[in-house]
């Protein structure tokens, strides 16, 4: 949620201009600002997306057509889903990092203090909300702002396996006894007690990492789609399921069989 080009263009174009003004142009000004706005509890980038979903009409779950206004929530416009299939609502917070925080009237000054990188208990300070406040805040923030572009070129991709947490987790007992920290998974082998992560590193140096929801040629194929482009070279090991999905979408595959002890093929590693 950081403001765009045009509106930064925006700003200074009149900010230029304010010392042409005449005295009583600058007292309008000037009553402007100080007017009380019903909406200054939302930040304006909140109210542009808001505006394009009232436009658009389209359900963020489920991407069907029609969505119809269904009263206010929090100061935000709610949506409602016609579509036989979904009938959800949504507002323009849902589906993003920030749907679940509060005090949506400081996030722009919050906003200013990550742009100025000042410290956690600075931007604490500043915005009168507490340090563990700010430290959430900062990555839901970042994780809203960030883009993250596809690899290209040699991209080698590989998945790995971690222990199952179930941290918080109220019928964990009625399922499997708890463990200490590093403790043994309790199964030998793959199970549903290991929860997959996939890596794809490319040649550069950027590495990306997240949770997937399974194996197999389906989740390998989402990922290829969304995080390499159509002309990256994708190296891997002898999983099936990587030759079924860049068969699919067409990418180019080198395969290192591990398991023959092979570690190196000419450029591929």
């Amino acid at each position: 949620m950081t403001y765009d080009i045009h509106e930064r263009t925006l700003f200074r174009h009149y900010f230029a201009h304010l010392d042409t003004l005449t005295w009583t142009q600058r007292q309008q000004v000037i009553a402007a600002l100080q007017r009380p706005d019903p909406d200054s509890t939302v930040p304006y980038q909140v109210r542009e997306r808001e505006r394009r979903l009232e436009r658009d009409r389209q359900c963020v779950h489920c991407g069907s057509k029609g969505a119809r206004r269904h009263s206010r929530t929090s100061g935000l416009m709610r949506f409602r889903c016609m579509a036989d299939d979904c009938g959800k609502t949504y507002t323009a917070l849902s589906n993003t990092g920030l749907a679940t925080l509060r005090h949506s009237a400081k996030w722009e000054r919050f906003q200013d203090c990550l742009r100025q990188r000042t410290t956690l208990q600075e931007a604490a300070n500043r915005c009168d909300i507490n340090y563990r406040t700010a430290f959430r805040w900062r990555h839901r923030f970042l994780a809203e702002t960030r883009e993250l572009a596809p690899l290209g070129g040699v991209v080698e991709m590989d998945e790995t396996f971690f222990a199952e947490s179930a941290r918080g987790d109220r019928t964990l007992r009625a399922r499997r006894p708890p463990r200490k920290r590093g403790g043994l998974k309790g199964k030998r082998g793959l199970s549903h007690a290991q929860q997959p992560v996939m890596t794809a590193t490319a040649r550069g140096g950027e590495t990306y990492a997240w949770h997937s929801f399974a194996t197999g040629e389906l989740p390998f194929t989402i990922t290829m789609k969304s995080w390499t482009t159509s002309d990256a070279i994708i190296v891997s090991d002898a999983h099936r399921s990587y030759g079924a999905a860049t068969r699919s979408l067409e990418r180019s595959h080198e395969v290192i069989n591990r398991s023959r002890g092979e570690r190196r093929r000419g450029p591929w590693h």
